[in-house]
């Protein structure tokens, strides 16, 4: 199991057999404390607790300060171990950092997991009548013993919908993930409990009057401590906003990061190469730059090995250039790079959740929803939401949608309609269950306390595409090459101060991001902040389409293989939306991979 994430953590491997029963492993990546004295499994210098631990604890020498808690090295792994032995799980909440954390508690016969309060790391486990294990990645889970590989069907559904699985649940029978902000319990008599120290019924959203200052302080301060590192820190950049804003802090600090940006072979309707807006800010710091271009045979060399190491069919093409990314940067020895997730969810940067929070307003009105029982009113509405740019099945969807008292935003993907997903052979039951699972995550947000209606929009991205989609394809592209991604857009202090600012703030004559960006004037060319936003992407789409009737016959082997999807309604489907083609061959070539070819 360690050997199968070994690239997890290459710089030491360790085990450590705690009772009869129960083992700890852990792959060493040596950030903070490059002695052995920040090796692992860790035992608390009372021998009562042990330690495996992936991650980092950005505020862990302020908080060992503030427990009076004496440490004899500079590892964070020290100071978790300590504290925990001290106060438990109150210890969890004051974290600011990203991680997944293995705990055994000797005296009390008890293992404790935790993720952390973003999702930023991930942490997976079985539970069989005899074994319980659990590990960062799925490959390595694979290996244990007892634990079977069974392909799960009844999370098609979700897929097709959020191109990740919410929740707990994986692709694989009997395999769940922890959820952002878990702590799940395992007593002696092998009971589960969990709970979660960042419970979002207690969420507040009560606005004040946020400054452009006040928010660029917060943001080096985010900047600052998630530097904090004893080997070299770069910045996966491009010409966008959020990675220009995190050099400019940084080198504002006084530092001199390495940066490294991708594009491709030639320019697609999906991808414009940003590199001369790279090349201009490094030159203006003196900074060194490093690009990485992909070319289609590259593409298509990598594809297998991205999609083993994503564990699960993530149909994102930005696993792509992020893979080729973190390449570069270990050929170059910065094991630890800064990335951009985040400041588009929590400023409410992009335009097209503008155009649906308009929508949303507009069909959630009390008189409209009344009339929407006409049919005539429907298909006047219809028409309306038509004439906006939408596709015709999307606006039949969100007046379903209202109609069903659900809301009309389900995450920045929201990839398949409903209708879409029956004509490929999905079951009522499992669009129900999609259904259900969105009616129970907005009734709990509105538990919530004094929110906006776009306060939903960060809440739920926040809750399954940030941790789920984007941050687990960066963290899995990532450590394939033995590099930590960190996200100082999801610092805790800074979150929270983003959920205050009201969203007149946040967006103004339908500019997103609009206070971030006002912040950001005094060091950002106005070119660059209020360009039209392009987001990072990858030709994938595009290049599958080159292949096309190779991949739909590979796409109808999965088909028929496990009685899943009907394929000639898949092919309907990329017939009329041919964007849909790079996502079924995602799935289909995954599940070879895993299921068929043992990769």
């Amino acid at each position: 199991m360690n050997s199968a994430i070994s690239h997890r953590g290459p710089d030491n491997s360790g085990q450590l057999q705690l009772t009869e029963g129960l083992i700890f492993g852990h792959q060493r990546l040596s950030i903070l404390e490059l002695s052995e004295l920040g090796n692992q499994p860790m035992q608390s210098r009372c021998k009562k607790y042990s330690i495996v631990f992936n991650g980092e604890i950005y505020n862990y020498k302020e908080l060992a300060s503030e427990l009076n808690i004496k440490l004899f090295s500079d590892s964070d792994t020290e100071f978790l171990i300590q504290a925990y032995s001290e106060i438990g799980e109150a210890l969890f909440p004051k974290l600011n950092g990203i991680f997944s954390i293995a705990i055994w508690d000797n005296i009390r016969g008890e293992l404790i997991l935790v993720r952390d309060r973003y999702g930023v790391k991930p942490l997976y486990y079985y539970k069989g009548s005899q074994i319980f294990t659990a590990s960062s990645e799925i490959k390595s889970l694979l290996l244990a013993p007892g634990v079977p590989k069974v392909f799960n069907t009844d999370c098609l559904s979700n897929f097709f919908t959020f191109l990740c699985l919410p929740g707990s649940e994986t692709f694989f029978e009997g395999i769940f993930k922890l959820n952002p902000g878990e702590i799940l319990k395992i007593n002696k008599c092998h009971e589960m409990f969990s709970t979660n120290f960042n419970n979002e019924q207690d969420e507040k959203y009560v606005k004040q009057n946020i400054s452009e200052n006040e928010l660029l302080q917060n943001f080096d301060k985010s900047i600052a401590l998630q530097t904090i590192s004893d080997v070299p820190v770069g910045v996966f950049f491009s010409g966008g906003v959020d990675s220009n804003a995190i050099v400019e802090s940084m080198v504002s600090l006084g530092q001199k990061p390495k940066l490294f940006c991708a594009d491709f072979e030639t320019d697609h309707q999906s991808y414009i190469s940003e590199y001369d807006v790279c090349k201009r800010v490094a030159e203006k710091h003196g900074l060194s730059l490093e690009r990485v271009t992909v070319s289609r045979n590259e593409f298509w060399d990598v594809l297998d090995k991205i999609l083993y190491q994503q564990d699960e069919p993530l149909a994102d093409p930005v696993s792509v250039p992020v893979y080729f990314l973190a390449k570069k940067m270990r050929e170059h020895n910065v094991p630890v790079t800064l990335v951009g997730e985040g400041a588009d969810e929590i400023f409410f940067g992009y335009p097209v959740w503008i155009k649906k929070l308009k929508i949303q307003r507009f069909l959630q009105n009390p008189l409209v929803k009344l009339f929407l029982k006409s049919s005539i009113i429907e298909f006047i509405i219809f028409c309306l939401t038509l004439r906006m740019g939408v596709r015709r099945v999307r606006p039949l969807e969100w007046i379903r949608r209202s109609k069903n008292n659900l809301p009309i935003f389900w995450g920045g993907t929201d990839a398949l309609m409903r209708q879409e997903k029956d004509e490929i052979g999905l079951n009522g039951a499992a669009l129900d269950s999609t259904d259900k699972f969105m009616k129970s995550s907005f009734e709990n947000f509105l538990k919530s306390e004094n929110f906006e209606k776009s306060d939903w929009y960060t809440h739920f991205d926040l809750k399954v595409r940030l941790p789920e989609l984007m941050l687990m394809r960066v963290d899995k592209m990532c450590m394939s090459h033995s590099i930590e991604a960190r996200v100082p857009f999801l610092e805790n202090h800074l979150v929270a101060i983003a959920k205050k600012i009201s969203f007149s703030k946040k967006v103004s004559n339908n500019i997103g991001k609009f206070i971030l960006k006002g912040a950001l004037k005094q060091r950002i060319s106005e070119k660059i902040l209020f360009n039209t936003k392009r987001g990072f992407n990858a030709p994938a789409e595009e290049w599958c389409l080159e292949n096309r009737e190779k991949i739909l016959k590979e796409i109808k082997v999965f088909c028929n293989t496990t009685g899943a999807l009907d394929f000639l309604g898949v092919a309907k489907l990329v017939q009329k939306s041919p964007r849909h083609l790079w996502r079924m061959y995602v799935l289909a070539r995954w599940h070879y991979l895993f299921f068929q070819e043992k990769y």
